[in-house]
């Protein structure tokens, strides 16, 4: 309760029903969503992406940064700070965080029905990494 009450006032409205202030749930919520989003995003992005490099292969080294981004957050407790925003932004829109992170949570759980444990996440960062290496191989010896 004390949490909420040090939040920007431009972010509470009044109830009709009561002279408490209390923040907007359904924004917070929207806000989790898009993040949501573009984590999926770049997760597809760092997946698939080096496919893109056949096409523009400038992006490569853009694309590496957020290989290596994905790589450290699988295979160390280090986390993501996408994740960590989303579950803080689910919070404050009044709904319970999922508990994995986010890989485990919307791709390992519905593909695999399961959890990953830390050598499921190191070996997901490996085969990440092994594959994009394969296309920046290709991609540097054609240039």
């Amino acid at each position: 309760q004390a949490e909420l009450n040090e939040l920007p006032v431009g972010t509470f409205i009044r109830s009709a029903t009561s002279a408490k202030r209390q923040p907007l749930p359904m924004l917070y919520r929207t806000f989790a969503a898009a993040i949501a989003l573009l984590h999926g995003a770049f997760s597809l992005i760092v997946v698939f992406g080096g496919l893109l490099l056949f096409r523009y292969p400038s992006l490569l080294w853009l694309h590496a940064a957020c290989v290596a981004w994905a790589v450290l957050t699988m295979t160390t407790d280090m986390g993501c700070v996408l994740t960590s925003w989303e579950k803080a932004l689910w919070l404050r829109g009044a709904r319970e965080p999922y508990a994995a992170g986010f890989v485990e949570h919307y791709f390992a759980g519905p593909l695999m029905g399961g959890t990953l444990s830390h050598r499921g996440h190191v070996l997901i960062g490996a085969l990440v990494l092994g594959g994009n290496l394969v296309v920046y191989y290709f991609i540097l010896r054609g240039h």
